[in-house]
């Protein structure tokens, strides 16, 4: 079933693409048939999970931009498309993608162009979101042409590169916000100097492979610390899910810096560390409420670090787009 909804973003700058709806729906065809019509043809597995799938769009005169999120585990098998690219974020959870055989993983916080040709899957986690921009080829093929030591057009998957990365975001951000303003012809001036400026971002990029350009290549030994520095934090945080914790904590953990550790938060995960230490608890709490929907809520937030309800239900809704109560009647009708 189709449904109008509102949610609010991690990034305030990000509200009006939440305010702009185009549905939500449980069923699984139904989410499959509605997502290719707005993105691109493409096959669908669903794994473990309940699907929850949410479509969040805004579009300028060139570019369309969108959050997407299925709820449950999925595989998505896209078919070629020859006339856009896509460039998925991952806002929350990791993206595994295979091309030609090949599997990477492109980290939350992190983003890549997408222009298959051939072989591609991706498989997103349970509770991923992504962030999409939809443009045209021949708007990235015409940046091209005047970007300075620009590379072929060839490659079907293009990681940005850990500077991009940092400016992705806020320029995504940019965007949402001069979109609303428009119809003043000087910032719809301004808006197609931002389409210009994402693509000649993303085509400064195309020359690079995945293990060249984004972090936890399995080659690479700063990439190999930042794995175990990630892996080391995440043990922590569920070691004392249940405990009051700092930022200074998670960066002791981590073993940098209270500064250092900020940026690492920004580049790995795409959030302070206090913004991504909330998410982790309430990705927390969500599981439990759906693995176990007869416990009392307020119990379960107690156990995962919340201890003020009436915070807790607004950060559960900021984050999932409804109420810790809709989130277990919804587990208990299956």
């Amino acid at each position: 079933m189709v449904h109008a909804h509102h949610a609010a973003p991690d990034t305030p700058d990000l509200l009006p693409l939440y305010e702009n709806c185009m549905f939500k729906s449980d069923l699984g065809r139904e989410s499959h048939d509605l997502v290719a019509e707005e993105l691109s043809d493409h096959n669908l597995k669903w794994g473990a999970g309940r699907i929850d799938t949410r479509l969040y769009k805004i579009t300028t005169q060139r570019l369309s931009l969108f959050s997407l999120r299925y709820g449950a585990e999925v595989e998505i098998f896209p078919k070629v498309y020859r006339d856009f690219s896509l460039v998925h974020y991952a806002k929350s959870s990791d993206i595994e993608i295979t091309v030609d055989g090949v599997t990477s993983r492109i980290k939350q916080g992190q983003a890549v162009l997408c222009s298959p040709r051939d072989s591609l899957r991706m498989r997103w986690s349970e509770c991923s979101e992504q962030l999409i921009l939809k443009l045209p080829n021949g708007l990235l093929n015409a940046a091209d042409e005047t970007a300075e030591g620009s590379q072929a057009k060839s490659r079907p998957i293009t990681p940005l590169t850990l500077g991009a990365q940092k400016v992705w975001l806020p320029l995504l951000a940019s965007i949402v916000q001069a979109q609303r303003f428009t119809s003043d012809p000087k910032l719809a001036l301004w808006m197609r100097h931002l389409e210009d400026n994402v693509c000649l971002l993303l085509n400064a990029q195309r020359g690079a492979t995945i293990d060249e350009q984004t972090a936890g290549g399995p080659e690479n030994l700063r990439d190999l610390n930042t794995k175990k520095r990630r892996d080391r934090l995440e043990r922590y945080v569920l070691d004392n899910i249940d405990q009051p914790i700092k930022s200074s904590d998670l960066a002791q953990a981590a073993a940098l810096s209270e500064r250092q550790f900020n940026s690492f938060c920004h580049a790995q995960f795409g959030m302070s560390p206090m913004a991504w230490l909330r998410a982790v608890r309430l990705d927390a709490v969500r599981r439990d409420i759906v693995d176990n929907p007869v416990q009392d809520i307020t119990q379960v937030a107690y156990q995962y670090g919340f201890f003020h309800p009436g915070r807790f239900s607004g950060a559960y809704r900021a984050r999932f787009g409804e109420l810790p109560s809709e989130t277990r009647n919804c587990a208990k009708s299956g």
